[in-house]
């Protein structure tokens, strides 16, 4: 998703705007009701933390962002709000600008109520009332910078904290492809790997078989051998147990005569 960076001189308001496709759909269908009349009847506190679920709802796509932008526009969302709850209220917008058009995250961050009224180059009166009376007095004056010094310090911060989740916003789709990108690969590797070893059986039993396939003469034949000496050998053996019988015969023939 690309995005840009309108910036302004050290010391004011940074706004990111991120370019994000919206897709059409019935408003009767989200569970989240967006209606200014509820909104303003909340209390300044109670409208913040009210934005923050809002822009839950339309990332997880249960609210209209049209419907959010509206109620952001609206003059009579922060009428009588302190200066600090506006601020507040400002950051969860500026965390959640993505959601909207690069158009509506232009008004949002240049020209809505809470911009012009709220944006970190509009003091509160509190802090007017402070820098008028520190030129005056020389300790309160050093006093003040410390507390500007540290201010600033804290819009650092929170501006550096801003960018860092609009960053882990950006690159969690990117590391879910790669995550599945790198799955992909594993599994196609292990299908190579196993045709290989199916290939590599094949060769081997290809092998075997034409080995065996030389030696097969060789056995029928030596089986062949094996059937025609078999009788010989019987026969012989008949022929010499014969021959010891009539030895045998000859020999009682010849005792039996000297007696």
């Amino acid at each position: 998703i690309p995005n840009f960076a309108l910036s302004q001189p050290s010391g004011s308001a940074i706004f990111r705007v991120y370019v994000m496709g919206k897709a059409k759909r019935n408003d009767s269908t989200y569970s989240f009701v967006v209606d200014l009349k509820s909104v303003l009847a909340l209390k300044p506190d109670q409208r913040v933390k009210w934005l923050s679920k809002a822009c839950r709802a339309v990332a997880d796509g249960e609210a209209s962002v049209k419907h959010v932008f509206d109620v952001l526009t609206s003059k009579k969302l922060v009428h009588g709000f302190p200066h600090k709850v506006g601020q507040r209220m400002l950051r969860v917008l500026k965390e959640h600008l993505y959601l909207f058009s690069e158009k509506q995250q232009r008004y949002l961050s240049e020209e809505s109520i809470l911009a012009t009224q709220f944006g970190e180059t509009v003091q509160s009166e509190e802090e007017q009332g402070v820098a008028v009376s520190s030129t005056g007095v020389a300790g309160n004056g050093s006093s003040g910078a410390v507390n500007a010094a540290a201010s600033d310090a804290a819009a650092r911060m929170e501006e550096m904290m801003a960018r860092c989740r609009d960053f882990v916003r950006q690159k969690a789709s990117t590391f879910d492809d790669r995550a599945r990108e790198a799955q992909e690969t594993e599994q196609r590797a292990q299908e190579a790997r196993r045709r290989e070893l199916e290939e590599q059986r094949r060769s081997e039993w290809q092998a075997i078989a034409a080995w065996h396939q030389n030696l097969e003469a060789w056995e029928v034949a030596s089986m062949a051998a094996l059937d025609e000496r078999l009788p010989k050998l019987m026969a012989l053996q008949r022929q010499e147990e014969a021959e010891l019988a009539e030895a045998a015969s000859a020999g009682q023939a010849a005792l039996s005569a000297s007696v």
